[in-house]
């Protein structure tokens, strides 16, 4: 008896040590759901799109700096790295160490690349000649495998070659780790890095820069269309690269010359194909006017249809009209007053215009500006939006003096129209101010999460001369 009452104590003991921690288990199990599932629904924090913009415009043949905003902060390249993997291409052409005529073997692992290709087969050959069209036209990311295998044996010996190249170059935050751009958070550069790449491009190798300008290819029986959109609508632009992937938003390294004058744009984390092309359109038409090769007023921006190409085809949805558009043959769409501050009767308040943009870069100085200065001190506005109708656009115009009062306070403002191919936008502008308070506003405006862009010319003195009768506050 003794022994079968020693077992069931012992039993008993046993069975309770299960179940305590059977539910210590089942607690623990339970926290770890509870503390997984706040994470899960914790709200991300979301940075202002405005931080990821980068841009720089230079003069090529001096490399001075006109414009830049950002453009030491890194960013990721994506298909900008074409550029380094073509300058290494033209580099061992230019030394003899092959021509345009050799042909390069395609290895499955080239093959196997994801697209924008041109696809390739595994022991398909192509020429270096057809190599560099289908990087500039087609960004094709199994051509520029073949180009590093053939060049560095694998791709990761040629990612490799390209970064010490970029150091050579003075590139120091750039480095590549591919040669095609396809995303890898490894593979970084700048704004500035990029146009100094693309500089070099152009003074290196003048014989080959003319490939830059091609708009279409033809491969393996089917016809390939580039798609630089600006060299189809900007007066003088000849060339160089886009890209995109979702890590890096849209990025466009352009050049264009006029009289013999040739500047170089780059353009990173754009939000849209669109906007990126305008952007850069914008910041480059902003600096010749400076160096007085703008166009003569009014001209129509011919803007064709900005079709997208594969490696942007995804984003394609995402396009909107943002802050950023052209000043073309504007139209002045007399706008309601903005509600303001009381003013003393019978002050009036005049819808204005400016057609010329221009955000204030840090390295602007005044030496720099132009051989056209401004003369006025109040001929500066802002920009903070384009829209598809008038209606959103007037909206818009109601709710930043509402809310941005403070800021904004007794300024003039304007629904600037725009026409472009049977497009037309809205544009939402505020002034006049000088170019000190335009630049602090719109930094300010940034940091609230309203896109802004500062712009200037003289014409707000030439839109108030068109107004036939000022528009008085109510």
């Amino acid at each position: 008896m003794v022994r079968r009452g020693q077992l069931w104590k012992y039993l008993l003991t046993v069975l309770t040590l299960l179940v305590v921690a059977s539910i210590t288990a089942d607690t623990a199990d339970a926290a770890r759901k509870r503390k997984k599932a706040k994470r899960h629904h914790r709200p991300a924090i979301v940075q202002p799109y405005v931080e990821k913009f980068a841009a720089i415009v230079i003069e090529a043949n001096s490399g001075r700096v006109l414009y830049e905003r950002m453009s030491d902060h890194t960013r990721y390249p994506a298909s900008l790295t074409k550029m380094m993997t073509l300058y290494l291409l033209f580099e061992q052409v230019q030394k003899g160490n092959m021509t345009l005529s050799t042909p390069m073997t395609t290895s499955s692992y080239a093959s196997g690349q994801d697209p924008t290709k041109l696809g390739l087969d595994a022991g398909d050959q192509i020429t270096v000649e057809d190599a560099i069209k289908a990087l500039v036209v087609r960004s094709a990311n199994d051509v520029a495998v073949v180009a590093a295998e053939h060049l560095a044996g694998t791709e990761w010996a040629f990612a490799t070659r390209m970064t010490q190249k970029a150091r050579e170059m003075g590139m120091a935050r750039t480095t590549f780790v591919n040669a095609s751009g396809l995303p890898d958070e490894s593979q970084q550069s700048t704004a500035s890095d990029m146009v100094i790449l693309s500089r070099r491009l152009v003074t290196d190798f003048p014989q080959f820069y003319p490939y830059f300008r091609l708009q279409s290819f033809y491969w393996g029986g089917r016809s390939f269309e580039g798609h630089n959109n600006l060299m189809k609508f900007f007066d003088g632009a000849d060339g160089l690269k886009t890209g995109y992937t979702r890590m890096s938003g849209f990025n466009l390294a352009s050049s264009a010359t006029r009289q013999g004058t040739r500047l170089i744009a780059v353009v990173m984390g754009g939000r849209s194909a669109r906007d990126r092309d305008i952007q850069s359109a914008e910041l480059l038409e902003s600096e010749f006017t400076r160096l007085g090769l703008g166009r003569p007023a009014p001209v129509i921006m011919a803007m064709s249809p900005l079709v997208l190409d594969d490696e942007e085809a995804a984003a394609a949805e995402e396009e909107s009209a943002s802050a950023f558009r052209p000043d073309a043959a504007s139209k002045v769409v007399m706008a309601a007053p903005a509600p303001q501050p009381a003013t003393p009767s019978g002050t009036p308040a005049y819808a204005s215009i400016p057609s010329s943009p221009r955000e204030i870069g840090q390295g602007d100085t005044a030496d720099q500006i132009r051989s056209n200065p401004v003369t006025h001190s109040g001929q500066w506005g802002i920009q903070v939006g384009a829209h598809s109708t008038r209606e959103k656009a007037e909206t818009q115009l109601q709710e930043v003096s509402t809310q941005q009062r403070s800021l904004i306070g007794g300024a003039r403002s304007a629904i600037v129209q725009l026409d472009v191919r049977g497009e037309t936008f809205y544009r939402v502008r505020f002034g006049a101010f000088t170019p000190a308070k335009a630049e602090s506003l719109c930094k300010q405006l940034q940091k609230k999460g309203t896109s802004c862009l500062v712009v200037t010319d003289g014409a707000w003195d030439q839109a108030n001369a068109r107004a036939s009768l000022p528009i008085a506050v109510r």
